[in-house]
């Protein structure tokens, strides 16, 4: 029998660990590494991989004894010009800085909308919030398409202009 002074809370056995906003930050942090890490990892290999490629096609073409001073010195110092730039010399790619903004732009706008769709379907009153950070990562996510747009509307019109004068 039970006595009066214990609720129904007293008798629960099993609780979730985490709160469902927890569980659905983890969530979301662990998709978005699995997204950046299928995305980065191949690009990585391949990236590698040509650069290797590369480096053995002037190796062996510097080992063909009928190359002329002059074009033995090119191979050099494009081999050396290589090695000085470093690993890094992606950093200084405009495209990659546009990738990144566009893919970080992605996530915020599918996870804001995922998160505010579990948060709907859970009845919180909170889950239109969810959609403010979903305009956001619109924005973001839209950003170097815009950007690419206007460069792009820029040199036809410079060059409509050069081919009237």
């Amino acid at each position: 029998m039970i006595s009066s002074q214990h609720t129904v809370d007293d008798y629960q056995v099993t609780s979730f660990p985490v709160t469902f906003d927890e569980f659905a930050t983890i969530g979301l942090v662990i998709a978005a590494l699995g997204i950046i890490i299928a995305i980065v990892v191949p690009w990585l290999i391949r990236r590698d991989a040509r650069a290797r490629h590369r480096l053995e096609l002037l190796g062996e073409s510097l080992k063909n004894q009928q190359l002329d001073a002059q074009t033995r010195s090119q191979i050099l110092s494009v081999l050396a010009k290589e090695h000085n730039e470093g690993r890094l010399r992606f950093l200084k790619d405009p495209g990659f800085w546009q990738r990144c903004t566009f893919g970080f732009g992605w996530l915020v706008f599918i996870g804001s909308l995922g998160v505010s769709l579990l948060l709907w379907l859970s009845d919180d009153p909170d889950a239109e919030n969810g959609l403010f950070f979903a305009v956001g990562g619109l924005a973001i996510f839209s950003l170097p398409i815009a950007m690419r747009e206007l460069a792009a509307f820029k040199s036809r019109n410079t060059s409509r202009d050069d081919a009237a004068e």
